[in-house]
């Protein structure tokens, strides 16, 4: 089977997805050698690919919407894949030529998320561009079945999404032998993105410490983007008084040793696909306290301290129990080491490819 991989996501910074693609890809090597996949771009990879798959380049002085549209569909037209996989939430050309089409779309939570989409129109067009990729689309892949629910729920469909549920990113050869809380901090590991509950967990810890209710700090990781000049004083306070510290994009070396130090993880988000985090945390040895809001339950099940995001004191109470009961870390540590089991790449990589092996075949 010849795939044919829509790779400009790779053009970027590393992202959740991009990280979720290269493993997928690099599992179905493993599992099926003899698949040939053609990764095609325009522009420079930040992040690279595969040795074993073959890069195609072509129209890098054009622009991207014209890359898409016109350059993309004529590189397929050449190559004659099998099915061409678009892994980046839709993005479809206008047109394509007669070749199956496989498409990936990780969540629609723009059509969740309160004043994601700031208008009428805007959530219009929004709509009207994505259901048009699926319709295109011979299949639709997504990553849980929280995200199935909500496709099928707001577009129409023709055939029930595939949910292919991803595994860990991390190398964990990088982990540190540290015990869980030896670093003597609790971690935020993601964006900060108004649905990821940031602020209230800053809020919530530097409130803990002026009653005195905890010593530990604060790491926060990933994109520092402040939405609001509220939540950069907070956590400039936070910063300031040594209790908070913003260490920005991690690389993925690095994560592991930060999840196996930290006393928790810590993810408030209210609003997932997915929620790759947590995983990463419980691949690791590193407790997580987290919601149970969207897709994050159909990750962490029993593995994880749950708590209501908005309820400061549910919130607080978390933080202390972590800190306070090594028993606890424990047992959430060992349930994260049974639950990591269930989310492996090689079954992820048989899944999809026996996917797109029944989608050649029709």
């Amino acid at each position: 089977m010849h795939i044919a991989l829509d790779a400009q996501t790779f053009e970027h910074i590393e992202t959740g997805i991009s990280k979720a693609t290269r493993r997928l890809y690099d599992a179905c090597h493993m599992v099926a050698p003899d698949v040939i996949v053609s990764g095609l771009h325009h522009r420079p990879l930040l992040t690279p690919l595969a040795d074993w798959i073959q890069p195609v380049t072509a129209g890098c002085a054009v622009p991207t919407a014209v890359w898409r549209n016109s350059v993309l569909p004529l590189m397929t037209l050449m190559l004659h894949p099998d099915v061409v996989h678009f892994p980046w939430n839709g993005r479809l050309p206008i047109w394509m030529p007669g070749v199956k089409i496989a498409t990936t779309i990780f969540d629609v939570l723009p059509l969740s998320i309160p004043e994601f989409l700031k208008t009428e129109a805007e959530r219009a067009r929004f709509c009207r561009a994505l259901q048009r990729d699926i319709l295109r689309s011979d299949v639709i892949i997504t990553c849980s079945e929280y995200s199935k629910t909500e496709i099928m729920r707001h577009f129409r469909v023709r055939s029930e999404p595939e949910v292919i549920h991803i595994g860990v990113t991390l190398d964990n050869v990088a982990c540190s032998v540290a015990p869980a809380g030896a670093g003597g901090y609790f971690l935020y590991v993601g964006g900060y993105g108004k649905r990821k509950g940031v602020e209230g967990l800053v809020r919530v810890f530097l409130g803990l410490h002026r009653e005195r209710l905890i010593r530990s700090r604060l790491v926060l990781t990933g994109d520092r983007s402040y939405y609001s000049e509220e939540f950069r004083a907070l956590v400039r306070s936070g910063v300031d008084l040594g209790l908070v510290e913003e260490l920005g994009y991690v690389s993925e070396s690095a994560l592991p040793g930060l999840y196996r130090n930290a006393i928790a993880l810590v993810y408030p988000s209210k609003y997932e696909g997915f929620g790759l985090p947590p995983l990463e945390a419980m691949s690791v040895g590193c407790p997580v306290i987290t919601t149970r809001c969207t897709a994050i339950p159909e990750v962490c099940g029993d593995a994880a301290y749950y708590i209501d995001p908005d309820d400061e004191r549910d919130f607080g109470a978390a933080l202390i129990a972590l800190e306070t009961n090594s028993q606890l870390r424990t047992e959430l540590a060992a349930r994260g080491a049974r639950r990591v089991k269930l989310f492996s790449w090689g079954s992820a990589a048989q899944r999809f490819l026996d996917i797109l092996s029944r989608l050649v075949q029709k």
